[in-house]
């Protein structure tokens, strides 16, 4: 992580998932101890969580600062799978999927930006070190951001078994300079 510019080594506290019967605040407190001695063994500089309601109050029990809002953003693009979810057939979800798919692109923001000259946009197969001089410019940016470093991309994303993850890039139009990515997987 990056927190004020100054690298360190951040763990997750992760999920705090506790079977019914043992919902006290006595397992759920033994168990972000335990977490937090990482810290005190010096094998991280900080642990960071992103509870849900129920789980906030214990994490500002065992002194958890607060240091903001995480927001998750998703636009869907493809409305099959929302459809199939909601219980829709197979044959309504062939008849309505395209024509929401269309409309979904019509009310796009998006749709109807003009694209900006200069700016070179493309499918990547691999990272380079432009990646880290974006991570190095915009680190900067933000009081605590995870790192972006081509290394940490080609590891967290790239080389993950389980996902088939594909890199968008924005490049200025000599290519030499990288403005933005998506990772993204289907």
């Amino acid at each position: 992580m990056s927190i004020d510019n100054k690298s360190c080594m951040a763990g997750i506290a992760g999920d705090l998932l506790i079977s019914k019967q043992h919902r006290t605040l006595g397992p759920a407190i033994m168990l972000q101890k335990s977490v937090q001695s990482a810290v005190n063994d010096g094998d991280v500089d900080i642990i960071y969580a992103f509870p849900n309601r129920k789980a906030e109050p214990i994490f500002r029990r065992i002194n958890y600062t607060h240091l903001g809002e995480n927001i998750r953003l998703v636009k869907p693009l493809k409305t099959a799978r929302f459809l199939q979810k909601r219980g829709l057939n197979s044959i309504s979800v062939k008849l309505l999927s395209p024509l929401l798919d269309f409309v979904l692109n019509i009310i796009s923001f998006a749709t109807w930006l003009p694209r900006r000259k200069g700016v070179i946009c493309k499918p990547l197969a691999d990272v380079d070190s432009r990646f880290n001089d974006l991570w190095e410019e915009t680190k900067r940016q933000h009081m605590f951001a995870g790192e972006r470093t081509e290394t940490y991309i080609r590891w967290k994303f790239l080389q993950d078994p389980d996902e088939d993850n594909k890199i968008y890039a924005a490049f200025d139009e000599t290519e030499s300079r990288l403005l933005a990515y998506i990772i993204y997987s289907f």
